[in-house]
């Protein structure tokens, strides 16, 4: 049916082409561009277009149709149009073959161009389908929120699908109640959704901490603080709280508000946090001790209080304990001129503590026996003097003994004198057993004849003996010779006796030497 009417239509054109007097065509043809304009449709689910159209109204042409290139005054007489479709998407829109032009005169003067037909677009636009989802909400409490209503509306004709809603939320906040569709045998391209989504709302939980309030001791470290949470709905969900104090300060006082808590933030929770407050308490003295067992506990009269031997142990309220040295301005009650026993008080901080003492009457301590030194013989007995001769190449020994501890003598020697010069330590020995002074002959050389004075000091005293230098003589006394002195017996009675004895013994040796001096004199 479709086919017989487009050959009568292309029929009917031929003949309103020809004309009654047709136009001796032109030798040059003008170039002429006949485009089809664009259409659109809207997905209905019919053969949407054209089809096969002929127009031959010049308004109906003019919104077919964009011509370009006509002579002044001709004009598109008759044009045929197709276009067709069903599914949304985009089509072609073809002119011709069948086209009419003709002049003012109504004259046909299409072979005056050369005509060039261009496809227009022809697009047919998706039908709307109108998704709805259902709205929900909930405070926070850990579990999914979701809200199942969904409905889908405006399908054409026999089309249809399925909807669900597909939207959840956990966490605090808003999102869209999200849906799927399934099409089944319908084309999703033929339609386009337009969304009316419902809200899946999920408000934070109120929670809460409690810090509790806490103390300490002055000086001490700070305690672990600690306190309680309440409102979770599973326990971490603030992560690991920790009590912490704000602030340094380490002075006496209470300090409100300066425990307070750290955590994780979380959306799920409005979290409160009530502060605790914080005391710090000084250090007190609960007390004191004497240690009495080691202080000084006899004084002899006008003694001095022995401070050193005295010390306080002192306990405070932190529990510690330390030592402190009692200072005479704490002391009380004590009296070194008064005998008795005697209460001493001793105060610290307002504590006190006693202690007995006794004061003993001042007794004068022995006189120590007085140091002396002496020169002894070989069987002890003290010696005044002794004597040496001059070329008897002879040491002169002396032994020096101490009045008490003689062990220290040989300790305590200082120095040799002899004639009131000091002689050099390397004339001399010394050495112990009490002290063992042995002089070289090489110094008594030095010394003139006659009499000399021995003096041996020591750190605490001295001692003093007479030396004799005698003159050199081949006869002498071998006693006198050795340089050993002679023995004291202590009789003063016989001192004469002796003086006599020593004249009479330098008389016979003058009278000895005469004779050898004047025989010399001879020679």
């Amino acid at each position: 049916m479709k086919t017989k009417n487009r050959l009568f239509a292309m029929l009917i054109a031929l003949i309103l082409m020809a004309g009654l007097f047709p136009v001796q065509a032109k030798a040059e043809k003008t170039k002429l561009i006949v485009t089809a304009i664009d259409q659109t449709y809207t997905y209905n689910g019919l053969i949407q277009g054209e089809g096969d159209t002929i127009y031959a109204d010049p308004a109906q042409i003019a919104q077919k149709v964009r011509v370009e290139g006509l002579n002044a005054g001709d004009y598109i007489s008759v044009v045929m149009i197709f276009s067709q479709g069903t599914e949304a998407g985009k089509y072609g829109i073809t002119v011709g073959p069948m086209l009419g032009v003709r002049n003012s005169n109504n004259e046909n003067v299409k072979d005056n161009y050369d005509i060039e037909f261009v496809t227009g677009t022809m697009t047919i636009e998706p039908a709307a389908l109108t998704v709805t989802t259902g709205s929900a909400s909930k405070a926070y409490d850990g579990m999914p929120l979701e809200e199942g209503t969904a409905t889908i509306e405006g399908f054409i004709k026999n089309d249809t699908a399925t909807v669900k809603a597909t939207g959840s939320r956990t966490d605090a906040g808003t999102s869209d109640n999200t849906y799927e569709i399934e099409w089944g045998e319908t084309k999703a391209s033929n339609y386009k959704i337009v969304e009316k989504l419902g809200t899946l709302t999920v408000t934070p939980v109120e929670a809460s901490i409690t810090v509790y309030s806490a103390s300490k001791m002055q000086g001490k470290a700070d305690p672990d603080f600690t306190g309680s949470v309440e409102g979770l709905v599973a326990e971490g969900d603030l992560g690991e709280v920790e009590y912490v104090r704000i602030g340094t300060d380490e002075a006496p006082g209470d300090y409100a508000g300066v425990l307070d808590a750290v955590y994780k933030a979380n959306p799920n929770y409005n979290v409160t946090v009530t502060k605790g407050n914080f005391t710090i308490t000084p250090v007190t003295i609960t007390g004191i001790k004497l240690n009495s067992d080691n202080a000084k506990k006899v004084y002899n009269e006008g003694d001095e209080l022995d401070l050193a031997s005295m010390k306080l142990e002192v306990s405070r309220s932190d529990g510690s304990k330390d030592t402190v040295a009692v200072t005479e301005d704490m002391v009380t009650g004590f009296d070194s001129g008064k005998t008795g026993k005697q209460i001493i008080t001793v105060t610290y901080e307002s504590f006190t503590d006693t202690c007995e003492v006794e004061v003993k009457a001042k007794t004068n301590p022995p006189t120590p026996p007085a140091i002396s030194y002496a020169a002894k013989d070989s069987l002890g007995n003290t010696i005044q003097s002794v004597t040496w001769q001059k070329g008897s190449r002879n040491t002169m020994d002396i032994t020096i003994k101490r009045s008490e501890d003689d062990s220290l003598t040989f300790g305590n020697f200082a120095s040799l004198e002899i004639g009131g010069k000091t002689v050099d330590a390397r004339y001399y020995t010394a050495a112990e057993g009490s002290l063992k002074l042995t002089v070289k002959p090489e110094y008594l050389e030095t010394l003139s004849v006659g009499e000399h004075t021995i003096k041996v000091s020591f750190d605490d005293g001295s001692a003093a003996v007479k030396l004799k230098v005698l003159a050199a003589n081949a006869g002498g006394n071998p006693e006198i010779d050795s340089g050993k002195p002679a023995p004291n017996t202590g009789d003063e009675s016989n001192r004469a006796l002796w003086s006599s004895i020593m004249l009479i013994s330098l008389t016979v040796m003058v009278v000895l030497m005469l004779p050898t001096r004047k025989t010399k004199a001879e020679k």
